[in-house]
């Protein structure tokens, strides 16, 4: 086991508290709205504070025409349009309500003119298309950033240029936020793992990192494929309290053994393009891939198949990136990336658990170090 670095950061709870309660207030919950407004006066922050409010005071009409509609889609969708339009109008988050009526019914049965049907119909539609594709990059590529490596911390020169390949995604497990890679990235670019720079979009600034894990210390081919994984301590921002994104794991994670033939996967990652590296300015670039495919079974014990879309490039610098399943229409982390071929149109990707099992064993290693004999 690597050396366990001291000191964890305090976990910043804001993040998971704020998704919270605005996923609350989405389905309804007129309360989380209020909790919200009182969260952001106690931050001083009055403008959040009185949108929050407003909020919790509209909560009440929005919910009671989405219900409306709701009970009656199915019987009368002329009239549930009517009720889920109202609730557009009023700012409710009902898109793909309206788009399954133009979806299911036409003008006549909606209670509306062909011209208006058709309209409203490719408004609608693409609504719900740009949703769904802000979903998905918000949730996928929020945590997911290219593998960086410098000299030292700060812009990028001639003489201290970024360089690098791989993916990665930065997670949190039991209050330790990590950045999670396969280990091999490192290796095949003979890099100094200390060197490392992990850039998120919102700061130019690199993170602090105590050092970095493994499983396992042997090289290929005696490391075991399980043990393909390397996972940096994250520190935090350079003098400063400020809190960062990561992903959840404990709410967040489902093992890849509980997917079903043929689910719908999504695995993130930045791949090996052309313009991937800016040559002026020496820094990599942020051009990240979203590919979809589905789960088709076991490599090996451990190592699942995704069977993916045609994608018109190599895969190759995608390993170590995160692969997402969705259970009951959430997102989840189901794997780590190992190796891909376009060509194949298949993904090999480690199951999250063996992730987990590595931050859980860095977990109880530092909180042995820290607790008094």
């Amino acid at each position: 086991m690597p050396p366990i670095y001291q000191d964890v950061q305090a976990p910043d709870p804001d993040g998971d508290f704020i998704g919270t309660k605005i996923i609350e207030w989405k389905n309804g919950d007129r309360q989380a709205a209020f909790d919200l407004a009182a969260f952001y006066e106690g931050k001083g922050q009055e403008d959040h504070a009185r949108f929050w409010l407003n909020n919790a005071h509209a909560t009440e009409l929005q919910s009671h025409e989405l219900l409306l509609g709701l009970a009656v889609k199915h019987t009368n969708p002329a009239l549930a349009h009517e009720y889920f339009t109202r609730a557009f109008y009023l700012l409710q988050d009902c898109v793909e309500e309206l788009h399954e009526l133009y979806e299911k019914y036409d003008h006549v049965a909606l209670g509306l003119s062909r011209a208006s049907y058709v309209e409203n119909s490719v408004l609608f539609a693409s609504a719900v298309k740009k949703k769904q594709d802000l979903l998905l990059r918000t949730t996928i590529l929020t945590g997911t950033r290219p593998v960086i490596f410098q000299t030292k911390p700060g812009p990028s020169s001639y003489d201290n240029a970024q360089w690098g390949g791989g993916s990665l995604f930065v997670m949190r497990w039991g209050g330790v936020d990590f950045a999670v890679t396969a280990l091999h990235v490192i290796e095949n670019l003979g890099a100094n793992r200390k060197e490392f720079r992990l850039l998120l979009p919102e700061s130019p600034v690199p993170l602090d990192m105590y050092g970095g894990i493994s499983p396992s210390r042997d090289l290929p081919p005696d490391r075991d494929e399980l043990d393909d994984i390397y996972a940096w301590h994250i520190k935090g921002y350079p003098e400063s309290d400020d809190g960062f994104w990561a992903w959840n794991l404990e709410l967040w994670s489902k093992p890849a053994s509980d997917l079903s033939p043929g689910q719908q996967l999504y695995a993130a990652g930045y791949p090996d393009l052309d313009d991937r590296y800016d040559w002026e300015n020496f820094k990599v670039n942020d051009i990240a891939l979203i590919v979809t495919g589905v789960a088709a079974g076991i490599l090996v014990d451990g190592v699942h198949v995704m069977d993916i879309e045609e994608v018109d490039h190599d895969l190759n610098l995608m390993s170590g990136g995160p692969v997402f399943a969705k259970f009951d229409d959430r997102f989840y982390y189901v794997g780590m990336i190992l190796r891909g071929r376009s060509d194949a149109r298949k993904i090999n990707f480690l199951d999250s658990k063996y992730v987990i099992n590595l931050l859980a064993k860095h977990n109880l290693a530092h909180k042995a170090q820290i607790t008094p004999s």
